[in-house]
């Protein structure tokens, strides 16, 4: 029977994945199928392919949606992170592998037993970060390893950004190269959860922008990281049991972290509350609502009263950039204030057609052998080619379109939920992706 990969959602992270795919697929009598809520982008990413296939794709049109999965022999999924459980569940009734970049959340995790029971495979987590991460750290620490070497502190930090030249005309140096909401709402939703010298830390979102690291790119300059998610769990996936320190972080040029958190003070980024807006009613109308008071954001000192906290001009000058005292109207509709904060950012954070984003990545590990204490360090930079042909796309993209070759092709032996740290997995992806100017950079002292 002829394999058929399904790849659900052709948005802004996918066009890498398709472009390899659709080569691959081509020459090796494979079907690949894409599917998305809009027909027109789906053609638009697939128009270099003929043999591809594309659908509308309406998750909500159940029968449509499970017969698109029921032909398929791995679905890849684009999705939101949300709908991945819909996804899964559908994968085990039907005996279909499945493949994303997303994280292996909870609710995933709960389908590792199935989808052993039934010989599947659900590859998680093989993107940029995560992904490239996983695959590059778990190289070192294997290589350490092998040498009898004891793993002391384990650090390791990703940013999707901009290139120096596309970053000169927004103060915020920042702009969206991929999922905007999951940007506005980063750090919700649980603590941050971190290890120094024995110690575990949680950091409430709070505080999150507080807490932060310095990492030095020599071509690239300094960046500032803030804690992601929970770096707990991966002293299990990178098999560190006792490792007295481990960090795994967010990367944003110096500045970021003050100005957004005087965002989050303002209660700019709450993704909860439902906010019924009228029509003509102004940005301005909107967040002046947020602080309980009258003022205007007229200048920083008033700002800081608003949100009881002072900052440098640096952020002030990042929150005037943001106009919230424009008297443009929202639209009527129901929002979050996150949601709003979005329109606002979807404006003054667009891509223009020839700016260039970057995605850096960086790991610290100070191991010992031999009772001789070492530092590596391993640092990867890609500069994208304009606003279609992003770096964040290739990263995200081509290690998991690689992954998909691997299990369509029966290379990967282990069932169930599966993160890339294992040498089947990250050993041939690490070698092709250096194909496509993505490699590492190892200093050791």
């Amino acid at each position: 029977m002829k394999q058929t990969i399904l790849i659900l959602g052709a948005g802004r992270s996918s066009g890498s994945l398709i472009n390899y795919l659709g080569k691959w697929t081509a020459s090796n009598n494979i079907d690949l199928i894409v599917a998305d809520l809009s027909i027109a982008e789906a053609k638009r990413k697939t128009v270099e392919y003929p043999h591809i296939k594309t659908m509308q794709l309406d998750i909500q049109e159940v029968e449509q949606f499970e017969k698109l999965i029921i032909n398929s022999t791995v679905v890849v999924s684009m999705l939101p992170h949300s709908l991945h459980p819909k996804v899964a569940k559908l994968c085990i009734k039907h005996s279909k592998h499945l493949a994303t970049a997303s994280y292996a959340k909870r609710e995933i995790m709960a389908f590792n037993k199935k989808a052993k029971e039934n010989g599947l495979t659900f590859l998680f987590e093989l993107g940029a970060d995560p992904g490239i991460d996983h695959l590059s750290a778990c190289k070192i620490i294997n290589e350490i390893k092998q040498q009898n070497g004891v793993i002391n502190s384990f650090k390791s930090f990703t940013g999707a950004l901009m290139s120096i030249q596309s970053e000169k005309d927004n103060p915020w140096k920042y702009k969206f190269t991929w999922n905007p909401r999951n940007v506005v709402t980063a750090g919700q939703g649980e603590m941050a959860r971190y290890r120094v010298s024995d110690l575990t830390y949680y950091v409430p979102y709070t505080r999150l922008f507080n807490k932060l690291w310095e990492v030095e790119f020599p071509d690239l300059g300094i960046y500032e990281a803030y804690a992601n998610r929970n770096s707990l769990d991966y002293i299990k996936h990178y098999q560190i049991d006792g490792v007295p320190t481990i960090i795994r972080g967010t990367l944003r040029r110096k500045g970021f972290c003050e100005a957004w958190n005087a965002l989050i003070q303002l209660g700019a980024t709450e993704n909860i509350t439902k906010i019924t807006i009228p029509e003509d009613y102004s940005y301005h109308d909107f967040f002046l609502k947020l602080t309980d008071s009258h003022n205007t954001f007229s200048n920083k000192k008033v700002f800081e009263e608003l949100i009881n906290s002072n900052f440098s001009q640096e952020t002030w000058e990042k929150i005037k950039f943001l106009e919230l005292n424009s008297r443009k109207a929202i639209g009527a509709g129901t929002y979050t204030a996150a949601e709003i904060l979005e329109k606002v950012l979807l404006d003054k954070w667009k891509l223009n057609p020839k700016d260039k984003d970057l995605l850096v990545m960086y790991h610290e590990v100070d191991y010992t052998i031999d009772n001789k204490q070492n530092k590596l360090t391993s640092r990867m930079s890609l500069e994208g080619k304009d606003a279609d042909h992003t770096a964040i796309s290739d990263t995200v993209g081509l290690p998991l379109a690689m992954g998909v070759k691997l299990l369509i092709t029966g290379k990967i032996s282990q069932k169930g939920v599966v993160l890339p740290v294992t040498p089947e997995i990250y050993t041939p992806i690490l070698k092709e992706l250096n194909n496509y100017g993505i490699h590492f950079t190892e200093t050791n002292v």
